[in-house]
């Protein structure tokens, strides 16, 4: 959900690691290497001081970093599918040339843009409290968020579309009006159990797509994650997506645009040092019904989506014209797979011209129940209300989930890894590799940590929330592992200069799954990085720590060392 600072691309192998040092020194450290709990090596680095490069062994492949001469500086990366050369500007990390398939794609951004081959410039404005407000493509405004007094999201406005929330015992009730008429009121559950990457949509007829393509199209990351490929149910690809943190850039098969994918930042700078390294964050109770990814096609309107929807969530909402009229699309989300067609209700104010269900296409692939099991349904509205009368028509399609319960993916279940893949989380630090590869660090050496059970299932199992939940409850609930929601699930980005990070060497929000990693944390070793990081892992399920929250039963210190406790220091 956030772009933290310069929160924009390129999301490295999640566990390349690096020394800490900088300059001349880097070079005098031999490379780290890291074993599992049976002495097998998941992690290696080989650094060569007379060319400046290093490679690194993870997760059996081989990724090559070059350096400018005694620096730290990455110039270039070598990966078995994808070659990258590092753009700078005024000696910031501002883009990336990924080469791949015959391919070059170039992105480049700051907090405040982004702009990719051949595609128009898009800008984002913020708040003081660097909070989205609007979004432009050249001088067009294509989405603008307003927000209540506490902070909390009142409003998503998408072209003609307005998206408005309000927070009541029963859910959030959601209201979804285009021109001032009304096309569906709902009331939605918080974060379901499938994750979308992004949102085809607003594109599935261009790119040949039926309305159940979740179910069928594949995403695979490159071994640097720099880029996801998109292939039909065939393996037959459709798109490339070249990503730079918080943002995307899609392209189809001949390298021509498509469109950009924004991650919508709601959530407002922390600036009080002093309250510790875990916030409240008023958009806690809308997370998994406000859209939190923008699409923003090369030309025509932009569209929003829900990337992990809860139940009974307006998961996609989209314009398409069609002879000159417009006609409004969204998709409800239901997580039970028992929401059929006879509890339809219409909007209330349109009149029906056409109530019959609409068959989707047929389908070219099988499910097998033993890999996948129906999660939930999405129930598909498109309504025409631009003139005195309109009418919506509306189908059903399925979702289907692993048979875990946790993620979901898209079948056949191979290489994928579909709505599953971790291109929402990882590491997405950009701007300072040296910090970057820091989290990596970490990330391997708490890898290696959950390799010992007191560490990966004791910890998470004697540490409960206020009514007594354990965190090993709460990551059943979510159908994942310590280890997987640590480096899949939460999402790494560049803290801020100042509020938090004056203090600590990470903040997060708790119930996100977002943690915001400072320059301190560049001169931690890996071991003691891997603490911090399970250490925010605690509060992304859930765990409130004072003074920030008078009420809760450890303050950070002793939080940090509870995990010390489990894991080592």
């Amino acid at each position: 959900m956030h772009r933290a600072v310069f929160f924009l691309t390129l999301a490295l192998s999640s566990s390349i690691a690096m020394g800490q040092q900088s300059g001349a020194s880097f070079w005098l450290t031999p490379g780290m290497t890291l074993r599992d709990a049976k002495g097998n090596i998941t992690h290696m680095e080989i650094k060569d001081p007379k060319t400046f490069s290093m490679k690194v062994y993870d997760r059996g492949r081989w990724i090559t970093y070059y350096y400018e001469p005694n620096s730290t500086t990455v110039t270039r990366v070598e990966g078995p599918d994808t070659s990258e050369d590092y753009l700078y500007e005024n000696g910031k990390w501002n883009g990336l040339t990924v080469r791949a398939r015959g391919h070059a794609h170039t992105i480049q951004a700051t907090d405040d843009a982004v702009v990719a081959d051949k595609m128009p410039r898009v800008t984002i404005a913020h708040d003081a409290r660097g909070r989205d407000t609007e979004i432009r493509r050249g001088n067009e405004v294509v989405a603008a968020v307003n927000y209540d007094a506490d902070g909390k999201v009142r409003r998503l406005t998408i072209g003609a579309m307005k998206l408005e929330f309000s927070v009541q015992s029963e859910g959030v009730r959601e209201v979804l009006t285009a021109n001032g008429k009304t096309l569906i009121t709902t009331v939605a559950k918080s974060q379901g159990k499938r994750q979308f990457p992004v949102s085809f949509d607003p594109l599935a007829d261009k790119l040949g797509l039926s309305g159940e393509w979740r179910n069928s199209v594949h995403f695979s990351q490159s071994a640097t994650g720099s880029l996801i490929s998109v292939s039909d149910e065939l393996h037959r690809p459709l798109a490339e997506i070249v990503q730079l943190g918080g943002m995307g850039a899609a392209f189809d098969t001949n390298g021509a645009p498509l469109f950009y994918d924004v991650r919508l930042k709601y959530t407002a700078m922390p600036i009080l040092a002093d309250h510790g390294d875990a916030f409240a964050d008023p958009n806690t109770v809308l997370r998994g019904i406000m859209p939190d990814g923008l699409i923003i096609p090369v030309s025509g309107d932009a569209s929003a989506y829900v990337s992990r929807p809860g139940d009974g969530a307006i998961s996609s909402l989209w314009t398409a014209t069609k002879d000159g009229t417009p006609f409004y699309h969204f998709i409800v989300y239901h997580e039970a797979a028992n929401q059929r067609a006879a509890n339809l209700s219409f909007p209330s104010v349109t009149s029906l011209k056409t109530t019959g269900n609409v068959t989707a296409r047929r389908r070219s692939w099988t499910v097998s129940p033993l890999m996948m099991w129906e999660c939930g349904m999405e129930e598909h509205w498109a309504c025409d209300s631009s003139g005195s009368s309109g009418y919506c028509y509306n189908y059903y399609t399925p979702v289907y989930c692993d048979s875990g319960g946790g993620g979901g993916y898209n079948p056949p279940p191979d290489d994928s890894g579909g709505g599953g893949s971790n291109a929402g989380g990882g590491n997405h630090v950009t701007g300072d590799p040296v910090l970057m590869m820091a989290v990596n660090n970490a990330l391997s050496s708490a890898g290696g940590k959950f390799g010992d059970t007191r560490c990966s299932q004791d910890l998470f199992k004697n540490t409960k929330l206020s009514d007594g939940t354990s965190l090993a409850d709460v990551l059943s609930q979510r159908g994942t592992s310590a280890a997987s929601w640590l480096t899949d699930s939460l999402r790494y980005v560049n803290g801020y200069t100042n509020g938090a990070c004056a203090g600590h060497p990470a903040w997060t929000l708790v119930n996100d799954t977002t943690v915001n990693v400072c320059t301190s944390f560049k001169n931690m070793g890996a071991s003691q990085g891997a603490v911090v990081l399970i250490h925010e892992e605690l509060h992304t399920l859930g765990l409130t720590e004072k003074p920030g929250y008078p009420d809760a039963a450890m303050d950070s210190a002793q939080i940090t060392q509870l995990v010390m406790d489990y894991c080592g220091g």
